[in-house]
């Protein structure tokens, strides 16, 4: 299990689409080419705090596609030192439960995904999160 999660680029001529970022993310952060795939999951986020590091600006979508990297390319990812420590596969049942690997919100993200990715519930899965009661929304970071 691999993930890359970051900002679409705005660009002069309407940026580009979300999954244009899921790619282009997908290859800053690994070295390789990644193609996306199909929309398994949308999640909402409201404005303010959303785990345990995060502190949302303003209210965003998140878009979690299938993607793949070429077989022959997986000897060839090589994560940017200033941006990632590393990465490695994880199963999806190890990942959420292990400390230090995913915050809520990803684990969410990854329990939808997989529900979608195996059929049994419909793609794509939309989930919505709001702040938590004692968080303010304009809460700084």
């Amino acid at each position: 299990m691999g993930h890359a999660r970051g900002k679409t680029d705005d660009g002069p001529f309407g940026g580009e689409t979300p999954r244009e970022c899921c790619e282009r993310e997908g290859r800053e952060e690994t070295g390789v080419t990644v193609t996306a795939g199909r929309l398994l999951v949308v999640q909402w986020l409201p404005i303010g705090r959303n785990g345990a590091h995060a502190h949302n600006p303003f209210a965003c979508h998140l878009f979690v596609f299938a993607a793949t990297i070429r077989p022959d390319a997986l000897d060839q990812i090589q994560v940017p030192e200033d941006e990632l420590l590393g990465w490695e596969w994880w199963d999806p049942a190890v990942a959420p439960v292990t400390p230090g690997v995913m915050d809520a919100t990803n684990s969410r993200l990854l329990a939808a995904a997989v529900q979608v990715s195996s059929g049994a519930a419909p793609a794509p899965a939309y989930l919505e999160e709001r702040p938590r009661p004692n968080h303010a929304l304009n809460e700084g970071s």
